[in-house]
């Protein structure tokens, strides 16, 4: 197996109250998508080895764009907001990872034009789609992607659609 994928030190090894065993914490270095192979020795014992899987921490970042920062308010115009969840060491978190989005308004109200609300990651993304309805006011809006208890907001401004010339 390659080297240097996860920190081990002596320093983290617990023993268990004389039972011959040690609990320790192996971080890895970078997403790995096999099995690592850990070797274990004391006093000249080597102990078999052990396989170990590496998998993505909890949500610590969430990093969200959109496909536009303007939307024209007549019901058809839309932006895809696209969130990617990271955990404490930058790697992209697990599958089936929730990330909830919302919506609000300029003044604080939340705006309902926004689905799905709640989506599991696939692929290292989740995306909602944003509707700026015919009914919505011009001003700032503010989308906000949430995993765990982290979140991140991007601006987006509704202007209001041109009025049809009566005639």
């Amino acid at each position: 197996s390659p080297s240097n994928l996860a920190d081990l030190s002596v320093g983290s090894a617990m023993t268990s109250g004389g039972t011959g065993k040690a609990t320790v914490t192996l971080s890895s270095r970078t997403t790995v998508s096999s099995d690592l192979k850990v070797k274990a020795s004391a006093q000249g014992i080597s102990a078999s080895d052990l396989s170990v899987s590496l998998v993505p921490g909890a949500p610590s970042q969430v990093l969200l764009t959109a496909t536009k920062n303007s939307l024209e308010a007549n019901g058809m115009d839309t932006a895809v907001f696209t969130a990617r969840v990271r955990d404490a060491f930058g790697h992209p978190v697990a599958t089936g990872t929730a990330v909830t989005f919302s919506a609000v308004k300029p003044g604080g109200a939340e705006y309902s034009n926004i689905d799905p609300k709640t989506v599991t990651i696939e692929n290292d993304r989740a995306e909602t789609t944003l509707t700026a309805s015919s009914t919505a006011s011009a001003g700032t809006y503010t989308v906000t992607a949430t995993s765990g208890s982290v979140s991140k907001n991007v601006l987006v401004t509704f202007t209001s659609a041109p009025v049809d010339k009566v005639k």
